[in-house]
């Protein structure tokens, strides 16, 4: 008997409408060439990034990763009208690749984390506007921004994008420096997200200074 009811119970569950959302591959935690510690690869450090030209770096990456065609389309790009958010053509060569590779690992839903700074969200989202002109993909921009806080952990925190002035404003009352974050804990930080309606987390506390500096317990 009971077989039969659960047998009945999953027709009916099979057969009734998804109520349920779609699974979309995410990436959570981005940083671009707007953090101050910004890396080009994993295994450079910041400097290794500010000493790269713009010329090596469409000859040596933009050529190797689009079209033929396309590379030399984008060598011809000029920043002006809404590409000039973009204080530099290594700047914006640097959010093509990044925008180039969401797209082609098939990524939807990229969430941007930048380290005391939201300056290189719409600058993500420009480029893979301009990268979507080429191929037939998309991926959503999730504004986000990574604070690093007085007690030396990262607060991830994520809103809307029509929050972006009252975060922008937030950052600029409280910051020190894009490097060094604001004098408040992460309770307070989480709190003021938590307050304005966004969702914020500990970032990779298992990995924090707090725990791998005696001085900091």
């Amino acid at each position: 008997m009971l077989n039969k009811q659960i047998v009945e119970k999953y027709k009916e569950i099979k057969t009734s409408k998804n109520m349920t959302g779609d699974y979309k591959k995410t990436l959570f935690h981005v940083h671009t060439p707007a953090s101050y510690d910004y890396r080009f690869k994993s295994e450079w450090n910041r400097n290794d990034y500010k000493r790269l030209t713009e010329q090596n770096l469409f000859h040596e990456h933009i050529v190797s990763s689009f079209d033929k065609e396309i590379a030399a389309l984008i060598g011809e790009v000029q920043l002006n009208e809404e590409l000039a958010i973009f204080e530099t053509k290594k700047e914006f060569y640097s959010y093509l690749l990044i925008a180039n590779q969401l797209l082609k690992n098939n990524y939807e839903i990229v969430v941007v984390t930048d380290h005391n700074t939201t300056k290189g969200i719409v600058k993500l989202q420009k480029a893979l506007d301009n990268y979507r002109n080429n191929v037939h993909k998309h991926c959503n921009v999730i504004y986000g921004i990574e604070i690093t806080c007085a007690d030396r952990l990262h607060v991830v925190g994520m809103f809307r994008a029509e929050q972006l002035g009252e975060v922008e404003q937030w950052l600029s009352d409280h910051i020190i420096s894009e490097e060094y974050g604001v004098m408040k804990s992460s309770y307070d930080v989480l709190k003021d997200f938590y307050d304005k309606q966004c969702y914020a987390y500990i970032a990779h506390i298992n990995t924090s200074e707090l725990f791998s500096q005696k001085n900091w317990i």
